[in-house]
C-alpha cells in the first residue's frame, strides 16, 4: 500500500509566515512605488505647464492671471471660486493652443486643499495651483490685488504653479515665495516637498518663473 505524505501544521504555519514577511515587505515599496511615480508624472506636468505659460508670455508679454487675482478683483472674468484655476489654465489651451489639455494635481484628491473641486459632486478633479504675481491696472486701480505679491514680484518672481504632493498639503506658495515663517502662516504648509523626509511627508511640489522651488522655509 502507498503510503501518503503532507504537509504538517508546523511546515504549513512557516509557509504562512514566510508569505506575510514578503508582502509585508513588498506591498510598502510597491506603495512607494507609486508614490515615487506620481512625483515624477507631477514634475513633468509642470514642466510642461510652464513651457506652456513661457510660450503665452511671448505673444502677449504677460502671463494669465492666477487664482489670487482672479478672486481679488473687483469685476472678475469668473465668478466661482471652482472656476478660477481652471479659466486661468484655459488661457493657455484657447484660442491659441499652447498647451492642447491641462493635467491634474494627481495628489489633490483628499486633500486639504480649499476651494477644491473635488467636494462638488460631479466636478472635474483640481488642477495644478496656479499663481501670477503681475500687475493687472485693469482690474485693479491700486496695481496688485494682493499686497503681499508686490514683495513677491520684486523678488523677480512672476508666476508659481504646485501640487498638494503626497501628504495633500494645504499649501500656500506665495506665504513661502514672501519669507513668512510656519508660525504665521496660518496652519498652511510654506515649504517644498523633500522625499528624504519620508516618501509620504508634508509639502508641495513647487515651480516659478526662476524653474524649480526647492526652499524649505523653516526657522
Amino acid at each position: 500500500m502507498r503510503q501518503r505524505h503532507a504537509f504538517t501544521l508546523i511546515e504549513l504555519l512557516i509557509v504562512v509566515a514566510i508569505i506575510a514577511i514578503l508582502a509585508a515587505i513588498a506591498v510598502p515599496n510597491f506603495l512607494e512605488a507609486q508614490v515615487r511615480s506620481k512625483i515624477s508624472r507631477v514634475q513633468a506636468d509642470i514642466r510642461s505647464i510652464a513651457t506652456g505659460l513661457e510660450a503665452y508670455a511671448v505673444d502677449h508679454n504677460r502671463y494669465p492671471p492666477g487664482y489670487i487675482n482672479i478672486r481679488q478683483s473687483p469685476s472678475p472674468p469668473v465668478t466661482s471660486k471652482y472656476e478660477r484655476n481652471p479659466f486661468a489654465f484655459s488661457q493657455i489651451t484657447t484660442p491659441v493652443a499652447y498647451m492642447t489639455t491641462i493635467p491634474r494635481d494627481p495628489f489633490a484628491v483628499g486633500s486639504f486643499l480649499f476651494d477644491r473641486t473635488d467636494d462638488v459632486q460631479g466636478a472635474e478633479p483640481f488642477p495644478y495651483w496656479y499663481d501670477d504675481y503681475q500687475q493687472w491696472p485693469q482690474w485693479f486701480a491700486g496695481g496688485y490685488s494682493y499686497t503681499r505679491f508686490a514683495s513677491i514680484n520684486s523678488k523677480g518672481y512672476t508666476w508659481s504653479m504646485s501640487s498638494a504632493g503626497p501628504e495633500g498639503s494645504q499649501m500656500m506658495m506665495w506665504y513661502a515665495l514672501d519669507g513668512v515663517l510656519p508660525a504665521s502662516a496660518n496652519e498652511h504648509i510654506i515649504y517644498a516637498y523633500d522625499p528624504t523626509n519620508g516618501t509620504v511627508s508634508e509639502g508641495f511640489v513647487g515651480r516659478t518663473n526662476k524653474g524649480v522651488f526647492t526652499e524649505v522655509n523653516q526657522p
